[in-house]
């Protein structure tokens, strides 16, 4: 019993290491490679995102579809889900607030915003998509309690929203910010 466990665990981590399903672009078609934007060649799959009150789903057209309230995220009501944004490659779901990849490497976010996580120079909720200022190129990212993460195509890794408990992986200064900054985590 302990050898079937073991595998799957391995098999389960190995899929994650791999960035398969977890919300990274992949390249599916020569026809996507010729575009110049930083996620041009990639095509999304279906991909699916969750959080305490909300739920994000990308489907393979690249078009966003949320469920659960507004406030939260979620772009609609609990019981109707929502299309809030098309062209995208990648979601990730925060506690109370949403973020997408479009094909161009922009990021996109909202829902609450009481600590800077959706990164507009503000902490104004937004109950549709605002663009996260100062990042480009942007290939992945994912959200946690007030604060929102990416990498970039170079490799470096941004951070903005609550940094509390130095989440941000900038030190404990700042508490928090508003916009992308530069994080020592990657």
């Amino acid at each position: 019993m302990k050898g079937r466990w073991t595998s799957r665990l391995l098999g389960v981590w190995l899929g994650v290491l791999m960035g398969a399903g977890c919300g990274q672009p992949t390249v599916e078609s020569g026809e996507h490679a010729q575009l110049d934007a930083p996620l041009g060649a990639s095509q999304p799959r279906s991909r699916l995102a969750a959080s305490e009150n909300h739920s994000l789903a990308l489907r393979p057209d690249g078009i966003v579809w949320a469920a659960g309230p507004n406030y939260a995220g979620g772009g609609g009501s609990t019981s109707n889900p929502m299309s809030v944004l098309s062209g995208a490659v990648a979601v990730a779901a925060g506690e109370m607030h949403s973020l997408a990849v479009r094909y161009d490497g922009a990021v996109w976010a909202w829902g609450a915003n009481s600590s800077g996580q959706l990164g507009d120079g503000t902490t104004s909720g937004r109950l549709v998509p605002v663009q996260v200022q100062g990042l480009s190129g942007v290939v992945a990212v994912t959200a946690g309690l007030s604060y929102s993460l990416a990498v970039l195509s170079d490799g470096t890794a941004w951070a903005w929203g609550s940094n509390y408990f130095g989440q941000l992986g900038v030190g404990g200064v700042p508490t928090y910010s508003t916009t992308a900054i530069r994080s020592l985590l990657y």
